[in-house]
This record gives structure tokens, sequence and C-alpha cells, in this order.
């Protein structure tokens, strides 16, 4: 279809769902804003290039970007494909719960609507943080020109010319599942499978305005074609947006968007597929929006920037989520006090994440080809990790990429990209990685988390003044030096570690070391902590070590354990040491040395150590004189 036609095609479709809406009493459910979108009054404070040349690359960049669903039919893999997207998309409508059906409902509102978008993204997300932000975008009025430059955004994704080239091209809905004559190209579930248009939602099971939300969806998108979902290519952009401007919240944005996506297979008008594509489209546009492509935008990363002052006053008391905020006020007291999820959550997050990349689709093709990072993509997870360069965040992308042959990869790697992973920091280290953190800058800067499960050959330096904290299952083999600042560890460590004098390494359990030897020069805070090979701890060393009456130690060597310098007794939070006996480290393999030094945790109670029985005892007793310390 040529461009004029495809513009006469649009503003019609247009037309049909202003109407439409006005007729439902309901707002635009699909905008297709491609062809001609951007020529209303409102403009972005950046500068959007909609210029027919720039229109035409866009679109033909674009088209290339999802050019593997055209060829899925020349094939028996790409026919599997096909096949499970059906079953996956059927699967979800038909195990739809009411209030999933309500939310489908509310999310199908004005989707090119920046406003209403944010609202619906944010909603998803929950949280206190959503609060401030869904009042705002409720009214219209989102802070900065955010409102704009996502409008700007949203007219380059060209929705349009996408639908029609595939819908036109190859109609690869329509050829798989057999759709009947006199549909539109790509059709939608609603108008193909028996499970769908047979099943819909009705009263009492679902209530009446929802039952007659999808009624409304299903008449205004039964013209147009379904690949890719607008939706979702405004979701994942307004996602990655603020996920932009508060990056401690990158990984519940990212997810609220793929729930955005998952919405409409619920409410019976998208595919899995469609939903992919949304996605991968929206990446594409957003990276090239950020890098100053000038057939996108020389400006937008700027007026992003300008954007973060007012969402981070805004956010208020919540601009920083709840475990960054504890955490990088005092990580020892964060991980004492079970702050910080368990690697298993982690993984399971990260997991279901994964999952909705790919809906659990096969594979098309070749499974074992390196990653590919594609131009620009390092521009979607820069303000995540400002501290690594342009090289380490393509490492962070490619280390937590997918496999190639997920669905619609078309070797460019954009369809393998996983954000969601990538926002918990490098999946593996293939050399050793150096990475410095300043307590004197904020945000991310200052600290942070890495919550994969980090393996591969290398290992890591940790420099600067700032926190790192390694919340995963590491099975990475090389060392691990702290050479600055502080090292946190709330999961596992699979070799050497050592601390640097002036350096510090925070670990309580369920936080390991697996293997190798633990050789603190440094300050060593544990509780708790399990070390698989030896202990050092040397002339100028300090342990700060929590005592637990009848607890573990709070360091336990299956190695064994030489002593020195300075040992620190503190007690779990929110209580006072008592008299009696505690056990302070514990070694299998024998202990040597000792304390220089010991420091009581109060001025109420003397403390000796001894060695006995391959550990070291610390006995506290009251000083004469002093006064008792109430128990708590």
């Amino acid at each position: 279809m040529g461009e004029g036609a495809g513009q006469a095609r649009v503003a019609a479709q247009r037309g049909f769902l202003l109407r439409g809406a006005r007729r439902a009493g309901s707002a635009l459910v699909l905008a297709l804003l491609a062809a001609g979108a951007g020529t209303g009054t409102a403009r972005a404070e950046a500068t959007i290039c909609r210029s027919v040349a720039c229109v035409t690359l866009q679109t033909n960049t674009q088209e290339t970007a999802l050019a593997v669903l055209g060829r899925l039919l020349e094939s028996a893999e790409g026919q599997a494909v096909l096949d499970a997207n059906a079953r996956a998309t059927i699967a979800i409508y038909t195990t739809s719960s009411a209030q999933e059906r309500a939310v489908a409902v509310l999310n199908a509102r004005a989707p090119d609507d920046p406003a209403v978008t944010s609202f619906n993204i944010w909603n998803m997300l929950g949280g206190p943080a959503s609060a401030p932000v869904k009042a705002r975008a409720a009214t219209g009025d989102l802070p900065g020109t955010i409102a704009a430059d996502l409008r700007g955004a949203f007219s380059v994704l060209q929705i349009g010319p996408l639908k029609d080239f595939y819908a036109g091209r190859t109609d690869a809905y329509g050829i798989a599942y057999k759709a009947p004559a006199g549909l539109v190209g790509d059709p939608r579930p609603f108008l193909v499978f028996p499970q769908v248009k047979d099943a819909p939602w009705r009263t009492p099971e679902t209530d009446a305005a929802t039952v007659q939300g999808q009624k409304d969806q299903w008449l205004l998108l039964a013209p147009q074609p379904a690949f890719p979902s607008g939706h979702s290519m405004f979701g994942f952009t307004t996602a990655l947006y603020f996920g932009l401007l508060a990056p401690s919240y990158y990984q519940d944005l990212f997810a609220a968007a793929q729930q955005y996506g998952k919405s409409r297979h619920v409410i019976g008008v998208h595919y899995a597929l469609d939903v992919i594509g949304g996605r991968i489209a929206a990446m594409y546009v957003l990276a090239h929006l950020l890098a100053g492509d000038p057939d996108y935008s020389t400006d937008f990363a700027a007026a992003l920037e300008r954007n973060r002052a007012p969402v981070t006053a805004l956010l208020g008391a919540d601009a920083v989520s709840p475990i960054h905020a504890a955490c990088g006020a005092d990580v020892a007291a964060c991980l004492a006090n079970g702050r910080v999820p368990e690697a298993a959550a982690f993984r399971a997050a990260r997991e279901a994440a994964r999952h909705l990349l790919t809906y659990g689709l096969p594979s098309d093709g070749a499974t074992d080809r390196a990653p590919v990072v594609p131009l620009h993509a390092r521009e979607l997870i820069r303000s995540r990790f400002p501290y690594l360069s342009g090289a380490e965040l393509d490492e962070v992308l490619a280390t937590t990429a997918l496999p190639s042959g997920v669905p619609l990869d078309s070797g460019g790697g954009w369809a393998r990209l996983d954000l969601h992973a990538a926002a918990g920091g490098f999946g593996a280290f293939p050399r050793e990685v150096g990475v410095t953190l300043d307590a004197a800058q904020s945000g991310m800067s200052a600290f942070d988390i890495w919550s994969n499960d980090i393996s591969g050959p290398g290992g890591l330096v940790k420099r600067g003044s700032g926190t790192l904290l390694l919340a995963g299952e590491n099975s990475y083999s090389g060392a691990t030096r702290v050479e600055e600042g502080t090292l946190a560890v709330s999961g596992a460590l699979a070799s050497d570690v050592s601390v640097s004098p002036g350096a510090r390494l925070v670990s309580t359990a369920p936080g390991r070391i697996l293997g190798g030897v633990l050789d603190n020069a440094g300050t060593l805070v544990a509780d708790t902590l399990r070390v698989k090979g030896a202990v050092w701890l040397s002339g100028n060393s300090e342990l700060v070590a929590t005592i637990r009456r009848g607890g573990a130690a709070a360091v336990a060597a299956d190695g064994p354990a030489r002593l020195g310098g300075r040992l620190v007794l503190a007690a779990p939070d929110g209580t006072a040491p008592q008299p009696g006996d505690y056990e302070v480290v514990r070694s299998d393999g024998g202990i040597s040395g000792s304390f220089a030094d010991l420091a009581a945790i109060d001025g109420s109670l003397e403390a000796r150590a001894r060695i006995e029985g391959g550990a070291v005892i610390v006995s506290l007793a009251p000083r004469p004189g002093a006064a008792p310390t109430p128990a708590k």
C-alpha cells in the first residue's frame, strides 16, 4: 500500500475510533498515530523529526526489526511458533480472572494519551510511589515536559504503516489460523479462535461494565490488523521512559509494562507475538531517540534529563525504592533486618519476566549464536547504571540476553534483549570487571544492587567510596577484590575474596562464600557468614561480629582460620547484650593467632575471648560497679 493510501486509511481508522469512543462513552482504545502523527498543536520539548524522509526511514527500519513475522509461514519451525502463539493467547484468555478482566478494560483506555498510559503503567506497578504519579496523571498534568516528550516518542512509532505492511504483505495470522473470508489481514484473536469469539465475557461471572468494555473493544478493533500491538508500544515506551527517570524502579516498571501488554490477551484482542513485536519496536525507537539519531530526534535525551528533577520531586520520599532507600542508608542494618529478598526471590521475578518475553514459544532457528547488542541499545539502561562505561553497558546487555532463535529474532539483537535482567546488573563476568561507586554522588552512583546470578570466568574489583550489594547466587570463578568502599553480599560468592585496608565487606545469612579464601585486611562485618574455605584476618583488620546467644557463629569456616587485628562485638538490631558466652568464629580447619584488641558492645560488660574446641568464644560479664544493661 502506498504512503498516501496508508495515511488515508489511518485517518479513516482514527475517525472510526473516535466515533466509536463517543458512541461507547469510552476513550480511544487504539490510536494508529504513525502516518501523519504529530501534526496537532502539541509539540514536545524534544525536537522530533517528522519529515517525509524521516518517516520513511523510521517505517522501513521498524519493519526490518519485526520482519521475522512475515517469514514464519515459510518453515515448519515458523509454523510451530504460530501454533504455540495461538495456544498461549487462548490459554491466557480462557483462564483470566474477573479482576484481570476489569484491569484489561481499564488498560484499554486511550493508549496514545501519555497521561492515561502513565496512569495505567504506574497502576500496574502499585506501591506508595505510584500514588503521586497516578494523581497527576489523572488530571492530565504530568511533571515537566513528560507528556509532550512521550507524545513525540509515540508519534515516531510507525504503528499504522507496520500494521498495513504485515496485514497486506503476508497476513500470517489469517493464513495460519484459516480466518474466514472478508476479514482484515492479521485478524484479531476474537475473530478467528472459537475459544475466544464464542466465549465473550458474560454476567454474572464478570460485572456488566467490564462486559460492556470488552464489547466496545471488539467492535472498535474488528477492522484493525493485530500485529504489532500499539498498546504494547506505548506501554513499554512509557515504562522505560519512567524507568530511566526513576531507575531504582526500572525492573518494576518493566514488569508493569509486561502485565499491561498481557492485558491485551486477557481481553481477547492481541496475540502473544503482537506484544512481543510491540516491545521490540518500542525498545528500538526509544533507543534511537535517546541516542540522538537525527532521523528521530537530536535532543530527546536532554529533554528526558530535564524531567529527572520534576519526577524526583513528585515522588518525594519514594523517589528511590524501599530496598534502595534502606540499604543505601545502612547496608549492614538492611541485611541484618532481612530487608533484602533472597536470591531465589530475585530469580523468580527474573524468570517470570523472561517468560513474558517469549510466552514460552519455541525457537525458530539456531539457538547457539553469540549475543548481539544492537546499536544504541545501551541507551536503554544508561541511567540505570550511570557509573558504567558504554562498553560495560553493552556487556550487561550481552550477558543477560536471551538465546538466539527466540520469537521474532531477526539476528539484529532486539528480540533478545532482556531489560528486566539487564537492570539487575551483569549476568556473567567474561573478564575482570572493575566498578567504581562514589558515596558523594546520589542515586545509583552511590549505592546499587546487582541481583543476577553472575557466572563466567572473570572476577570483580570494587573501587570507590560507594556501596555495591551482590544479591544473587554467584558462580563466577575469578577473584573478588574489595579495594575501596563497601561490598555487601546477601547471596553467594564462589571464589577468593580479599578486602583491602580501608575497605569493607558486609555479609549476613544467607550470604555465603563457597570457595577459596576470605582474606580480610580491612573491615569484615559478619552475621552468620558461612565460608567454605579459609579465613585470614590480618594484623590491621577489623572483624565486626554480631553475637547471638545460643546461635551460630558470626563467621563459620570449613577451612582454617587465622586471627588478627581487632574484634568488635555487635548485638542484633533492637537487642541489648546480656552476660554469657557467645561463639564468634568457628573453624573446622583449626584456629591460629589471636585478636590484638577486643571491643565490647557497651561499658557495662567486660569481654574476654578464648579459643575452645575449634571456636572463638567471647564471654561477657558485668563490669564491676557498672549498672546492668536491661534486656530487650
